[in-house]
């Protein structure tokens, strides 16, 4: 079932509640697996043609950025102002973070786009941007 164009806001939990419980499913295995390490699952929720823009404006593709899927050393980073805003079989994810698996002491804003493919969601652009 396809996505009505819309905002979706995250409470104090930060749990979506009544948005495609698919795609949260997605993202929370998506996230577990960059945690763990686990990158044969993290790559089956990346599309093969996926670019990641790093703080620095650098692009890698997606086997550049599998090189790098390793077990987080640090706690979880903190996230606000989570927002997730549909349009139809494309979902934008932004957030701001404090923190990362790499210990990252600059607060930072990052924008995924997440869009589904014959019936599955796929990460296909993540950009991480530093707050001054």
């Amino acid at each position: 079932a396809a996505i009505g164009a819309g905002w979706l806001i995250l409470g104090p939990m930060g749990k979506a509640q009544g948005f495609e419980p698919e795609l949260m499913n997605t993202v929370e295995r998506f996230e577990a697996a960059s945690r763990a390490g686990d990158a044969d699952l993290w790559g089956r929720h990346v599309m093969d043609d996926a670019l990641f823009t790093g703080v620095d404006g650098g692009i890698e593709n997606k086997a550049q950025r599998l090189a790098k899927v390793k077990p987080a050393t640090a706690p979880p980073a903190t996230r606000t102002e989570e927002r997730y805003r549909s349009y139809g079989e494309t979902v934008v994810r932004t957030w701001r973070q404090e923190g990362s698996n790499k210990g990252a002491a600059r607060p930072d804003r990052r924008i995924e786009v997440w869009v589904k493919q014959r019936g599955e969601w796929k990460l296909a652009s993540l950009q991480i941007t530093l707050v001054p």
